[in-house]
């Protein structure tokens, strides 16, 4: 049986929010988190977020899902 692993970088909500600085806000970047359209995982009271999360989220917005430059 082959399994397949997650080689992406992982990053903290305040990692993220400081590389893609101006590009999303803290409050949007939460609210999707919290209905999943940002792939995210929950370690205790740490959220991680894949480092090429931004590129789905500003995708989505394209397609009218969300507005990345809210907050």
């Amino acid at each position: 049986r082959a399994e397949t692993v997650d080689t992406r970088e992982w990053m903290t909500v305040k990692q993220f929010l400081y590389r893609h600085k101006g590009q999303v806000g803290r409050n949007n970047l939460y609210d999707r988190v919290r209905d999943g359209t940002l792939p995210s995982v929950r370690l205790g009271k740490r959220i991680l977020i894949p480092s090429d999360a931004l590129d789905s989220l500003l995708e989505g917005g394209r397609n009218g899902q969300t507005d990345a430059n809210t907050d």
